[in-house]
């Protein structure tokens, strides 16, 4: 029997990261007991991953948390605390899953960023728990790797997170640690893993057949946290004004506009669309998977941005997304072809954890 433990850095029981709680159930495929440790005290992460994903969870752990609050939040640097770790519990797990990198802009802890192969032989915000606590877990599972060499599966929701092969050379894993995302991304060493597809494909509804009761010609949600996107917000507006009957969703963070809907009902209105936007993620080297799988699955086809970046999507699913970019609807046969089409591309379960 083995033996599995997940821990993410993102708060697991907010919904906009709802498509990463579904991403975990592909971890029942590689253990037969799975627990996961948080720094929650209850077990309400535990509940909510559970109705959420559909995973058996068994234990759930924040003794990490107990060392956080007792001990290493008076220590001076994150080597002393990664010395101090205990993670002799660690022993019995055949695997450690990291659901998300370390993600903090103002704390330089990105790809890219300050603390880029410094970390942890630095001290910053040890006393800050928003960003310690992700922190002082995602040493403990490193520790545990280099000690007892533990299988280390780091998941990447973006690849602007501060992956683990990213810390300080004395640090890294020497062996048994594995990175992924959506794709397959050559440059940074993250391998394809069809977690999402996974966890879609034990949804009751069969998404290899088109359904058809479509009302809505158009829905699209977007962002803008940075000046640049507003460019982006121009285009998408173009785009939107070539349909009848269109859904658009804006949270813009430069006006203060906010017009964003909750995950579920903007799901809901993607699944009476025809069509969707992709634009180009904000690291514009990389592409928005998760959007394009959702989409699909819902029976709504993706019209993609000339600016998006697909190269690597495409070698990696062995397929060419330039048929999808356009900024003008298709013949309706033509638009049942073209999802059909992708549907069988993107929403098998091909590729697995590393073994």
């Amino acid at each position: 029997m083995t033996r599995g433990l997940i821990y993410s850095t993102r708060g697991v029981t907010a919904s906009i990261h709802e498509s990463l709680i579904q991403s975990m159930r592909i971890v029942e495929t590689n253990n037969d007991k799975i627990d996961l440790i948080s720094s929650y005290k209850t077990d309400t992460p535990k509940k909510h991953i559970q109705q959420t994903s559909g995973i058996k969870i068994d234990k759930h752990i924040n003794s990490i948390t107990e060392f956080y609050y007792d001990k290493a939040i008076y220590l001076s640097s994150w080597t002393d605390i990664y010395d101090a770790l205990n993670v002799e519990f660690l022993k019995e797990y055949n695997d450690l899953y990291l659901f998300g990198g370390l993600f903090s802009t103002a704390s330089g802890l990105r790809r890219y960023e300050k603390r880029n192969r410094i970390f942890p032989k630095d001290s910053g915000q040890i006393k800050f728990e928003s960003v310690a606590l992700p922190c002082i877990h995602v040493l403990a599972l490193l520790k545990a790797n280099r000690e007892y060499a533990i299988k280390l599966h780091e998941i990447s929701l973006d690849p602007l997170e501060m992956s683990i092969d990213l810390f300080h050379s004395d640090y890294v894993p020497s062996k048994n640690y594995y990175l992924y995302h959506g794709y397959d991304v050559l440059n940074l060493n993250m391998k394809r893993l069809d977690s999402l597809q996974y966890y879609l494909s034990k949804q009751t509804k069969n998404f290899i057949e088109e359904q058809f009761d479509k009302d809505v010609d158009i829905t699209f949600g977007m962002t803008i946290f940075e000046n640049v996107r507003q460019k982006y917000y121009e285009d998408a507006k173009n785009v939107l004004n070539k349909f009848n009957t269109v859904n658009f969703y804006l949270l813009n963070k430069i006006t203060g506009e906010n017009t964003f809907i909750d995950r579920d009902k903007y799901l809901t209105q993607i699944a009476r669309s025809k069509y969707t936007i992709v634009l180009p993620a904000y690291d514009t080297t990389c592409f928005s998977i998760f959007r394009l799988l959702e989409s699909l699955h819902n029976d709504c086809l993706p019209l993609i941005h000339k600016d998006c970046y697909i190269k690597d999507i495409n070698t990696s699913y062995n397929t060419n997304l330039e048929e999808l970019i356009t900024d003008k609807p298709f013949k309706e046969n033509d638009r049942k072809e073209l999802l059909n089409k992708f549907k069988k591309v993107f929403l098998t379960v091909d590729r697995n954890f590393i073994t």
